[in-house]
């Protein structure tokens, strides 16, 4: 009976045991799936940063804008011109910045709340713009100064939209605000990964908050879950249990982890939270108490049936096997109270088939299960994300589940941030070749080709161009420049409208991409010989639907999808460039032609010139030759007069 009552006594101290363990793994997996969120979050907007970091290190496009806000109200032909040619530049670099981060729009407004410039004019956000740009408004003092973020708003008729404003203020040189930039963000994606609730069970869910000011209320900024486009209406008093939490999650310190407390459904939950104080939001995630202690529960049930079982037979069959079944009790007690402390312990072995050795068994398989199930965790604390080995370890129990599922989709955020970052940093560093080699193509060709193809891990690539801008109806498309192009360099390598790939790419406007192209199909060379590529991809280079050129991509190793995105996403850039260079070397053809014009029609002018000052001398010398003759006949005349006289006067 001793016994019996001692197993007892070690069953309930093994539940309560087993409960704070498992009330520390709630947390833990509470803390993981918070700080996931948070990590979220602060990407999306660290990604926004990024798009002013680039903004204000462009000085061209600060001379642009600069230029535009001086002739923005000056009706003369002169600023007219400038005018159009800054909008035409703003509008195609800060078109690019909006796709290259995913925003909705960019817009430029005066320090007085005018606003005077916007990518894209989408008419059921326009309602917002009055409150954002009010001149009085907190929102747009502060952003004259620094970085400001509006508040979150929903335009009507649009119930999944939602969108947050962020305002930066661009200055002169001498620290005095010029404009300020104003980046437009759809939320629905933030939002969608906000109420993921993987890992979270069948009650738990995490969203943003943000104190109601004056209100004493707390307002739920994201959906919740199961309730998309019902969430900004949503609040609950401070004064709750929940809203005591929240509101420590609006401080710069990290709130604790609190179980058991009344939520704004009035279940019973356990919560973790934290701020974020550049937004002035809490992020909140709970789960329903009952569904994280259901294993807990279980256990107890187990124990309590186990121990009733031992009693039953403890009281029967005490006195003759007590030798026999001590021992292996004592072991299953040693091993549930270290377990219950937080340690794993050896496996028993037992080996009489009874009632004990299938508790026994299924200790050792929880405890088993239990190990694999932590190593797991702490691989995924650690950042092995990318490891599936120790999948194949771990059971099909709720726990194991919901860890393979939390490691799938770090993984896949992790491989998402990563090829958004590739594009990012791609389209900054080919940006500036681009910017770099404006005034010559096939300087532009080769250090493009050279930078695009090392960036892909491909092996080859031809640069084709439109050979005369002015020919609209057969443009002939030249190769200007290759990497590691089997092919002779003096060779003219020409295509017209549909005559080849590059000629049918340039027809169809679209790209090509071949897998496993045929033997000749593209030969790459190096010093130790040359392989056939397997794969060819041949993008066109199109600004405002003309084709200025293609891109042709050779490579042994497959090219995937998001790398052929960022080709057709560079690819306008590339195709500006190229109409850039092409009208300034049009330009300055044009410029030596009238140069070479002008110099002849000034050689003209001087030998006629010339030949005017002969015809002058000439005429000068027949004049005195004529006054000579003339004075000679006049002396004749007279030289006979006398005569006539001297013959007359000898007469007589």
């Amino acid at each position: 009976m001793l016994l019996a009552l001692s197993m007892v006594f070690i069953g309930v101290l093994t539940f309560y045991r087993s409960k704070s363990e498992l009330l520390n793994k709630v947390r833990e997996k509470l803390q993981v799936v918070n700080n996931q969120k948070e990590k979220r979050i602060e990407s999306h907007f660290e990604n926004l940063n990024s798009c002013f970091d680039i903004i204000e290190k462009d000085k061209e496009l600060l001379t642009s804008v600069a230029d535009f806000l001086n002739t923005v109200n000056v009706s003369n032909d002169t600023s007219i011109t400038k005018n159009k040619i800054a909008e035409k530049l703003l509008r195609k670099r800060l078109t690019s910045l909006r796709e290259a981060f995913s925003l909705t729009r960019i817009s430029i407004v005066t320090p007085k709340g005018r606003k005077i410039f916007e990518t894209n004019n989408i008419h059921y956000l326009e309602e917002y713009d009055s409150e954002n740009f009010n001149p009085g408004s907190k929102l747009f003092i502060n952003s004259k100064h620094q970085l400001s973020y509006s508040e979150i708003y929903r335009p009507r008729f649009h119930e999944n939209e939602y969108y947050i404003s962020a305002l930066y203020p661009l200055k002169y040189q001498n620290n005095i605000t010029m404009c300020v930039i104003v980046c437009e963000m759809n939320l629905k994606e933030l939002f969608e990964e906000i109420s993921d609730t993987t890992g979270l069970g069948e009650t738990g869910e995490s969203f943003i908050t943000k104190r109601m000011s004056g209100s004493g209320k707390i307002a739920i900024l994201s959906p919740l879950r199961n309730q998309y486009g019902h969430t900004i209406l949503q609040t609950f008093d401070i004064g709750d249990a929940l809203g005591h939490e929240v509101q420590a999650s609006m401080s710069p310190s990290k709130g604790t982890f609190k179980s058991e407390i009344i939520d704004h459904n009035g279940n019973s939950v356990d919560v973790v939270h934290s701020y974020l104080n550049n937004l002035d939001w809490g992020i909140v995630t709970k789960i329903n108490h009952d569904e994280s202690f259901k294993a807990i529960d279980d256990l107890r049930n187990w124990t309590i049936f186990l121990c009733s079982l031992i009693i039953f037979f403890s009281i029967i069959i005490i006195a003759i096997f007590v030798k026999r079944f001590l021992k292996p009790i004592i072991d299953l007690r040693d091993n549930m109270v270290s377990l219950a402390q937080g340690e794993f312990p050896a496996e028993i072995e037992y080996d009489n088939y009874d009632e004990i050795y299938d508790t026994i068994e299924a200790m050792n398989e929880f405890i088993y299960r239990l190990r694999i199930s932590t190593d797991f965790a702490q691989r995924i604390g650690r950042g092995e994300i990318t490891d599936t080995k120790a999948e194949s370890k771990l059971g099909s129990d709720v726990l194991s589940k919901s860890l393979i599922s939390m490691r799938q989709n770090l993984s896949k955020v992790e491989e998402d941030n990563q090829k958004r970052k590739w594009a990012t940093e791609g389209i900054a560093i080919h940006g500036e070749v681009l910017r770099n080699n404006s005034t010559d193509i096939h300087q532009l060709s080769k250090s493009f080709i050279s930078s695009i193809v090392t960036y892909l891990g491909a092996h080859h690539g031809g640069f084709f161009a439109i050979n005369d801008l002015s020919d609209h109806q057969n443009p002939i498309y030249e190769l200007v420049s290759t990497y590691a192009y089997e092919i002779d360099e003096k060779k003219n390598v020409q295509f017209k409208l549909g005559q080849g790939l590059i000629g049918q790419c340039a027809v169809e406007k679209e790209t090509i991409y071949i897998e496993h192209s045929p033997t000749e199909f593209s030969k790459i060379s190096s010093g130790l010989g040359g392989a056939f590529a397997a794969y060819v991809l041949i993008v066109p280079l199109k600004l405002q639907d003309q084709v200025l050129g293609v891109l042709e991509i050779a490579s042994f190793s497959k090219i995937l999808p998001y790398q052929v995105d960022f080709l057709e996403k560079l690819g306008e850039s590339v195709a500006s460039s190229i109409l850039s260079v092409k009208t300034n070397e049009q330009t300055q053809k044009l410029l030596r032609e009238s140069q070479s014009i002008t110099d002849n029609l000034k050689k003209k002018e001087e030998e006629l010139k010339d030949r005017q000052l002969k015809v002058e001398e000439e005429q000068e010398l027949l004049r005195e030759e004529f006054k000579r003759a003339q004075n000679t006949i006049l002396k004749l005349k007279k030289e006979k007069k006398e005569m006539e006289q001297k013959l007359k006067n000898g007469l007589n």
